[in-house]
């Protein structure tokens, strides 16, 4: 999981802050004089619901050094979190009627003066702690990996680093003017001090109050995967080699069944619209199915609702079974298939394979076998993604494009690691609701 240190601590305290401002605000504004009524219905309901919007805000990355800063990009990213928070808050409200917030106008006036309260809090911890907010940074080493990262730093300055130079020994850290004059974090790509140098440089950097990152470590924290440039054999003993909590394993296995369950029961109620659709749009089976890679390299059928005009009886767009790409602007696409491709309505059929353990909600896009065995002879490590099961959504999709090419397929890979290496039920929790409002986003286009 990212990293996060005072910066992300103040904006979390500042945001519930602006909350409790904000019920404190709404009072007034929906019942006048009478504002004790209003704050006394209202109050216990919408402390509630205050950490499924912080969690909302966590995943739709609100407390990440890219959005410490205000501008557009943020008001358009906070004013979206905001609707996905009242969304799920209208769904936790009738779900516990007991603390049914009605009418639901109310929830819509507390979510416009929470928006005004939260931006104007926001512009105002970035503009008197703009400057505090820069972590001054230092690298130590130079190879191509370090002078990769520093290169990516300086190319975005939203993320809150300010490069202040690279050296080749710890020991210039000592001598170096800025850690007497605040220097916040050195990364270390390797030490050339002998062990107990090394031991007594570091305890004097760390007194002095500045931060020690390997650039592994470091590399994973600012681009949110793994570089396969640092691999070696102890990275997967220290990473991939110890089995999950059985809590972790137990909110993820529960969490699997309750979301694949209903989300059948959503299929079962649209089935008989989206049947008519696709019969209607074009000749062919109205599911396509097509045989995937599993965890431990087992073989199962994945299903779809079919987007593409039926070349072949299994219902997919490839004459004689040959992979073919989809390309921008395809004509094989439908109709109403653009309309199930944009919602991600072809993909609701997979909760049938979530249901029967052959994948999961999160976790690496599913290889077909051809694809699967041109690719390991490429990319060694990508056998690894088969350590979990595959998911309907995961880390890599919400964070990267679909690859089209080898190197893509790479950088795929690298968020792929990234969440192998840190899956457990929060950050599965955070990419479900980062494709819920990804999902919601995309039906608005």
């Amino acid at each position: 999981m990212p990293h996060y240190g005072w910066k992300q601590l103040i904006a979390i305290l500042g945001d519930i802050g602006a909350f409790y401002l904000s019920i404190f605000v709404f009072s007034f504004v929906r019942y006048g004089l009478d504002w004790q009524r209003g704050l006394s219905l209202h109050l216990v309901p919408l402390s509630l619901i205050l950490p499924f919007w912080l969690l909302t805000f966590f995943a739709g990355e609100l407390y990440e050094n890219q959005y410490f800063r205000f501008d557009l990009k943020l008001v358009r990213r906070s004013v979206g979190n905001i609707i996905v928070a009242s969304v799920i808050s209208v769904v936790l409200f009738y779900l516990f009627p007991d603390y049914l917030i009605t009418p639901k106008t109310n929830l819509i006036i507390f979510a416009a003066v929470f928006s005004a309260a939260f931006l104007v809090w926001r512009r105002t911890f970035f503009k008197f702690l703009g400057a505090g907010l820069k972590t001054k940074t230092i690298f130590l080493g130079r190879g191509r990996v370090s002078d990769e990262v520093y290169a990516f730093l300086g190319d975005h300055p939203e993320l809150g680093y300010k490069l202040e130079g690279k050296i080749e020994r710890l020991e210039t850290v000592l001598d170096h003017r800025l850690l007497r004059n605040g220097l916040d974090l050195i990364v270390v790509e390797e030490l050339k001090e002998k062990e107990a140098a090394a031991h007594e440089i570091l305890s004097a950097i760390l007194l002095s109050g500045a931060s020690v990152l390997s650039l592994e470590d470091f590399y994973e924290q600012v681009t949110g995967r793994v570089s396969l440039d640092l691999l070696d054999e102890m990275w997967f003993i220290d990473h991939l080699g110890g089995p999950e909590t059985r809590l972790n394993s137990a909110l993820i296995w529960l969490t699997e069944k309750i979301i694949s369950l209903v989300g059948l029961i959503v299929v079962g109620i649209l089935l008989p619209v989206l049947a008519l659709a696709v019969k209607l749009d074009s000749k062919g089976p109205i599911f396509y199915y097509q045989k995937r890679v599993g965890r431990n390299k087992k073989i199962f059928t994945i299903y779809k609702f079919r987007t593409m005009r039926a070349l072949s009886s299994n219902g997919s767009a490839e004459v004689d079974g040959k992979p073919q790409r989809t390309v921008k602007g395809d004509r094989r696409i439908t109709r109403i298939g653009k309309f199930l491709r944009l919602t991600k309505i072809d993909e609701l059929p997979q909760f049938w394979n979530i249901l029967k353990g052959e994948m999961a909600i999160v976790g690496p896009r599913p290889e077909r076998p051809e694809e699967w065995e041109e690719l390991i002879h490429q990319l060694p490590f990508n056998s690894l993604r088969l350590l979990v099961k595959p998911g309907a959504t995961g880390w890599a999709q919400i964070n990267y494009k679909a690859p089209t090419n080898l190197e893509e397929v790479r950088v795929r890979l690298a968020y792929d690691l990234y969440y192998i290496k840190n899956r457990s039920f929060l950050l599965d929790l955070a990419i479900i609701l980062r494709t819920l409002k990804n999902f919601l986003a995309s039906s608005n286009d």
